[in-house]
């Protein structure tokens, strides 16, 4: 998997504050995805990573609000 601007997918978990990445897609069940899909998430949207810390939740910015994330739902958001 490439991602459209050549580069590999990471894990959202692996993304440092301040970054900002694009979402590529979203691993697990229907629900989850969907879940995702309603908090704004959804395939090909920018975001900020504002907060990663290791063990913590990640926190991002979309579209103007906040929006946290646990850690293991960030480790199945892959970005580029």
């Amino acid at each position: 998997m490439i991602g459209t601007d050549g580069s590999q997918p990471r894990s959202l978990s692996d993304i440092k504050a301040g970054e900002i990445v694009r979402l590529f897609s979203v691993l697990g069940g229907e629900q989850f995805k969907e879940r995702m899909v309603a908090m704004g998430l959804s395939p090909g949207i920018s975001f900020e990573v504002v907060r990663n810390r290791e063990g913590g939740p990640v926190v991002l910015s979309i579209r103007g609000a906040r929006l946290i994330l646990g850690r293991g739902m960030s480790h199945k958001i892959m970005v580029t």
